[in-house]
């Protein structure tokens, strides 16, 4: 089983490495590129978006041999594909000074991880978001075009040690439950600062894998992506100063149809279930509808959001 996991997350890591390139691609010019390519090989490397321990990695790679594509640095332990991206982004940045801000801050803000492209977001019509609670993992499909909701489930879990072996056990259960999609959205994982934490970002981390594995076999892009909390947040309303609150309204007014942010379609049987849960299910319930529709809103219909 152990062994499984270990193939299922080495398979998601080339396949996630092999999209770099043509991420890059898609994001930079080839005037850019070049630019960034020269900046680098001159050493004109700049401060702030990179670490002091990543700059001397840099030079000392550079000691041995030129880049000859930006990909190149990816080779270097500790730069991975959004760490490049900000430094590439810091080197534009400061050639371009203040006459492009607005488009560098867009293009910095990172909503989603990996990035998503706008040739592939043509092909995204079925999105499966799935949120991990701390009682049960909630998913959500909802279909982009027509914007109507097809499923929309949860499965319990508990964790009686918080083992590994017992995360492995439940993200083998769950997996076949979560409905088929063209792009299955998870919410960014946090720091793990304590144990329920922790346990919730082991199991994120296993259904990622898990999914990437087995269903991504083949495609072009991930079929897995990260969205940040503060999408969702931002879109609905998810905090009043400091203080979280509950998104349950949001969705009883999509519901209703009273929503100034999304209209859905939502199934009898489906409006039925929400409302016959407990409180607790209901809020997973609610978290992981709420990321399949901020995804579609912000990330493939390009709604701004007011980042202050």
């Amino acid at each position: 089983m152990m062994s499984m996991l270990s193939g299922l997350l080495r398979k998601f890591d080339v396949k996630y490495f092999s999209t770099c390139q043509t991420f890059f691609q898609r994001i930079y010019s080839s005037q850019e590129k070049e630019f960034i390519l020269n900046k680098i090989n001159e050493r004109d490397l700049p401060n702030g978006s990179l670490s002091s321990s990543q700059l001397i990695k840099i030079n000392q790679y550079l000691e041995k041999k030129k880049l000859t594509t930006l990909e190149d640095l990816l080779n270097i332990n500790g730069i991975g594909p959004k760490v490049l991206r900000k430094f590439c982004d810091t080197i534009l940045d400061n050639e371009n000074g203040t006459k492009k801000v607005a488009k560098v801050k867009k293009r910095v803000l990172n909503l989603a991880t990996p990035p998503i492209g706008e040739n592939q977001k043509k092909d995204l019509i079925d999105i499966t978001a799935i949120h991990v609670g701390t009682g049960h993992i909630s998913w959500a499909l909802i279909n982009s075009l027509n914007k109507s909701l097809l499923e929309w489930d949860f499965k319990e879990y508990m964790l009686d040690k918080g083992s590994l072996y017992d995360s492995l056990s439940v993200v083998e259960k769950v997996v076949p439950l979560i409905p088929h999609g063209h792009i299955y959205i998870l919410e960014e994982m946090g720091s793990g600062r304590n144990h329920v934490d922790y346990s919730r970002n082991l199991i994120t981390a296993m259904l990622s894998s898990f999914i990437q594995g087995s269903r991504g076999e083949g495609k072009e892009y991930p079929v897995v992506a990260f969205i940040k909390p503060a999408v969702k947040n931002n879109l609905y309303k998810a905090a009043v100063g400091s203080e979280r609150v509950s998104l349950q309204n949001q969705v009883v007014s999509i519901i209703d149809e009273r929503s100034s942010t999304d209209c859905l379609s939502f199934p009898q049987e489906l409006k039925a279930k929400f409302f016959s849960l407990k409180p607790n299910t209901r809020e997973d319930m609610t978290q992981a509808l709420l990321s399949a529709t901020s995804f579609i809103n912000v990330i493939l219909n390009g709604r701004t959001l007011n980042f202050k």
